[in-house]
């Protein structure tokens, strides 16, 4: 298993919006689901106000670095940004 862990600041007002696009039923999460390997999404709130961090399941990690380019630019084209 491949574990990616990814740490956000969140800028004021917009919590509701990034913990929908990406809670494990989200959109990213959505998204991700379309490529083999991937095996969920985790989201947490750090300690620390406005950041939050997110843990991708792979199976391994070259199935992550096969879906990551074609996911952050589908998520760039849908979002205007690869991350939210």
């Amino acid at each position: 298993m491949f574990v990616a862990i990814w740490e956000y600041t969140v800028a004021d007002g917009q919590t509701q919006a990034f913990e929908a696009l990406y809670a494990a039923d989200g959109g990213w999460a959505a998204l991700f689901a379309e490529y083999p390997g991937y095996l969920g999404t985790e989201l947490l709130r750090a300690q620390a106000p406005g950041t939050c961090l997110t843990i991708d399941r792979w199976r391994d990690e070259a199935a992550t670095r096969t879906a990551w380019p074609t996911a952050a630019s589908a998520m760039r084209s849908a979002t205007g940004s690869a991350t939210c």
